[in-house]
């Protein structure tokens, strides 16, 4: 007599290896969605830190450009971009150094404040 495995006999043995395997394909899937999740939320502040970045780079720029520190020792500007806008207030430390307190606000609505030093050439 032809010994048979107990998975192939017809009484139901294959439900507890069906529920395993669903138990773990479950797992699987959902832990994928919330590791994609993640990745799109973390994506999304990396691009609202590279448009904080380059709103705070240009308005350096173009407060650097217009010079208006040179008429005034202090004073504040306003600055607005296609990613957001910038409100700069300065302050002259000395005849090479300007103090700017930069408060940034992008399209998105995310806002920062900064303070920083910009060097100029006599």
């Amino acid at each position: 007599m032809k010994r048979r495995l107990l998975i192939m006999n017809e009484k139901g043995f294959f439900l507890p290896y069906v529920l395993i395997v669903a138990v773990i394909m479950l797992t699987i899937i959902t832990t994928s969605i919330l590791i994609y999740k993640t990745e799109v939320e973390s994506t999304q502040f990396f691009i609202d830190q590279l448009e904080l970045e380059t709103i705070i780079q240009m308005g350096r720029a173009q407060f650097k450009a217009e010079e208006v520190y040179k008429n005034h020792n202090q004073g504040q500007v306003t600055y607005i971009y296609p990613y957001g806008e910038i409100f700069i207030k300065y302050r002259m430390e000395n005849e090479q150094t300007v103090f700017l307190e930069l408060q940034v606000k992008t399209d998105s609505n995310v806002i920062t404040h900064t303070q920083n030093r910009l060097l100029i050439n006599p």
